[in-house]
């Protein structure tokens, strides 16, 4: 039996057609609908179709987002990377589609793919941690996905490290993912830029001369092109990557940690970056107990997982 999942993303949308082993059978990947949910929805129609186009239709559909979810209702009460707020998501895609729909977080999507068909295979004790537009978590404990009080658990991207910091798309202050978001990297390198624009020529270079298209992206191309600029700013998103994580080691005492998303396929380093340094800056009592793994999904972690977490609730 196939199923639906679907990740909206702050800056674009994956649709995949899963197998029940949690295969990709088809997948589309498109921009995301920013401010505008009746638009996003004539897009998932049309990419559906050409999506099962001479292919079993799905059973069940899983959606996967970066924000704060009413369970009862799949309303999605806050997505700051795409500025929904209030949306009945769920009920806008059974109207849309006439198949049963599960809307969860993304990262807690992501989290059930991995554990089920990913890096997180065989580990009850999972903590999983996706750096892409935004910063998200989710905890598998003792094989329970767990959700919280009000279904919110797992938003540690905005964890306040910084009560001075930068204003952040939540609207607090010093937000984690200010500093290791894509979107928090992006603002640190324009205002780098900005700061320094004789040491920035490489960077004006890349983005056109246009400081204002600067990205995440841009920052590890003109870092692996040896840019002392470049090297200053990773270093900084660095500190603030490790910082984050050995804290979530001390809260959270996984035995495997799945980390994943765009900032650490852009920018891969990141990757024995943690495994060598998290493990200096953890207590002593958790520095050991734990293993640091790349997203076996990757890309399509959030979209499977969705998927699967459909299939399983329908």
């Amino acid at each position: 039996m196939h199923s639906l999942g679907i990740d909206i993303g702050g800056t674009k949308t994956a649709m995949v057609l899963v197998d029940s082993e949690g295969r990709v059978v088809a997948e589309k990947i498109f921009p995301t609908a920013r401010q505008n949910p009746e638009h996003q929805i004539e897009l998932l129609k049309r990419h559906f179709e050409e999506l099962t186009a001479n292919r079993s239709l799905p059973k069940t559909i899983g959606i996967g987002i970066a924000g704060q979810i009413e369970k009862s209702t799949g309303t999605v009460l806050l997505a700051p990377n795409v500025q929904w707020k209030q949306v009945p998501i769920k009920q806008l895609i059974e109207k849309a589609f006439h198949l049963p729909t599960t809307v969860l977080n993304d990262v807690r999507a992501a989290a059930w793919g991995e554990w089920l068909y990913g890096a997180g295979k065989g580990c009850n004790d999972l903590l999983c941690l996706f750096f892409g537009t935004g910063v998200g978590g989710a905890f598998i404990d003792d094989g329970i996905l767990r959700e919280g009080a009000s279904n919110t658990a797992g938003e540690i991207g905005h964890m306040v490290i910084d009560l001075n910091g930068r204003a952040c798309s939540c609207g607090q202050r010093g937000c984690w993912e200010t500093l290791v978001g894509g979107w928090g990297i992006a603002k640190m390198v324009q205002e780098g830029v900005r700061a320094e624009p004789e040491r920035a020529s490489l960077f004006l270079q890349l983005a056109q001369g246009n400081s204002e298209t600067l990205s995440a992206r841009h920052l590890f191309e003109a870092h692996k092109q040896g840019d002392p600029l470049a090297k200053q700013m990773i270093d900084r998103v660095s500190h603030a990557m490790v910082a984050g994580v050995a804290s979530l080691i001390n809260t959270f005492n996984p035995a495997r940690l799945v980390v994943g998303g765009g900032v650490i396929e852009g920018y891969p380093e990141f990757l024995p970056l943690l495994r060598r340094d998290v493990p200096k800056a953890c207590l002593e009592a958790a520095a050991h107990s734990f293993e640091i793994v790349e997203s076996k999904l990757k890309g399509n972690a959030v979209a499977v997982g969705a998927a699967a977490c459909a299939k399983e609730l329908k």
